[in-house]
This record gives structure tokens, sequence and C-alpha cells, in this order.
């Protein structure tokens, strides 16, 4: 959902009589955790894993969603600056929905960091007792204050 909505934001009305609706819906930055993209992408039966768990049997509606809601189709150089991680041996969602995502943001220049890191199950949080995988966090507080988004640390720590 959060790679939805970096993809598929409102750029707001400014003629619109009401504020909330002349304001853009898009974030200022996307952070992705071993992301479910492929939800939507259609198999070779024509279905999805959302319409399979939803129980959608209508191929048309099924196309819809797939058309409209599969991220990676709607990357532009305006979705918001991105931070992935993913674990290869992630057996719920695979790190080529990851792997897929990035190289569109790459293809329409939006700036983007990845780490893939080589072990870790589905869900892993912060990392937990792994320290090579708890290192994430960290990584994206550099990402993070190397963008603007946090204050600098020598800021931070002066006041």
């Amino acid at each position: 959902m959060a790679a939805e909505t970096g993809t598929g934001f409102d750029a707001g009305n400014s003629g619109a009589a009401n504020a909330v609706d002349r304001a853009s819906s898009r974030p200022d930055f996307l952070i992705l955790g071993y992301p479910w993209l492929y939800a939507m992408r259609l198999d070779a039966r024509g279905t999805s894993e959302y319409c399979s768990a939803m129980r959608v049997s209508d191929a048309a509606l099924c196309r819809h969603f797939a058309e409209a809601y599969t991220p990676e189709q709607h990357v532009s150089a305006q979705t918001p600056p991105t931070f992935i991680f993913h674990t290869t041996t992630d057996d719920a969602v695979p790190v080529q929905c990851s792997l897929s995502f990035y190289t569109a943001l790459v293809h329409a220049n939006v700036p983007v960091e990845m780490h893939i890191f080589g072990e870790g199950r589905h869900g892993v949080g912060f990392g937990g007792d792994n320290p090579h995988l708890n290192q994430w966090p960290m990584l994206l507080e550099g990402w993070m204050r190397s963008r603007g988004l946090l204050t600098p640390v020598h800021e931070s720590a002066a006041q």
C-alpha cells in the first residue's frame, strides 16, 4: 500500500474550494520493508495473489486491479525518493518484487537506495537477534539524514 501511495497519488486541484482537495496526497518519501509488490500482478491463469486471497473470480475485475494497482507500472519521475530493504530468503514475498520496483525507480530517475540481506525471514522487523540484519534501521537513518529528512547528527547532539 505504501508503494501504491507513492505511485498513485493525487496531485491536488488548485481550483478546489476545499483545502484538502487542493493538497497533493504525494508522500515526501517511501520506506519499504520486504514489500508485497506483486499482489495485483496477473499470473498465467489471469488471476493475482490478491484476487485469489479475496476470492475474486471476475477476470475483468482482476485485470482492472492489476492495471490500476501494480506500483511498478506507475512509477514516474514524480515518485518520491524511496528506501527499500529485503532479504533473499524471504519465503513470503520474493525479493524479485523489490528488484523490479527498484529497477523501475532507477529508470524513472527517482532517488532510491536498496539493501538486500542474504538471510532473514519475512516480518523480521528491526532485525532481532541477527546482528547483520539489524543494521538496516541505521542504514535507513543515514539515508534519511542524507536527504534532509532528519536533523543532521551534529545538530541534534548540540541541542
